[in-house]
């Protein structure tokens, strides 16, 4: 199973991730926000930025819901997986447990 320090840094990803998308939807709600404000006050005679970072700001929140949908993708694989392993070392232990009876039974 995994170890302690595997543990820590996927919790340490995943707060970091969740971070930066909290940062990276704000940016993007402030950016866009302050465009609708010129869009109404100025319209089309406005002059607007070729180089906005309204781009790069999805981008980083796209990066990071993707980073945050496969990490939780990993740790639903690596539950199941336990999950398995625990269930067949039940049915072994049951499985012994039982042996013993009925050998005692056919005797």
């Amino acid at each position: 199973m995994a170890d302690e320090s595997t543990l820590k840094s996927l919790d340490y990803l995943r707060r970091h991730y969740v971070d930066s998308l909290r940062i990276s939807m704000s940016q993007l709600k402030d950016v866009a926000e302050n465009c609708l404000k010129k869009i109404e006050a100025e319209g089309t005679s406005g002059y607007y930025s070729g180089n906005s970072d309204i781009h790069r700001y999805a981008a980083n929140a796209w990066r990071a819901s993707w980073a945050l949908c496969e990490l939780k993708m990993l740790e639903d694989k690596i539950a199941g997986e336990v999950d398995k392993i625990v269930e067949q070392k039940l049915t072994d232990l049951l499985e012994s447990i039982k042996k013993p009876k009925e050998e005692k039974l056919e005797k």
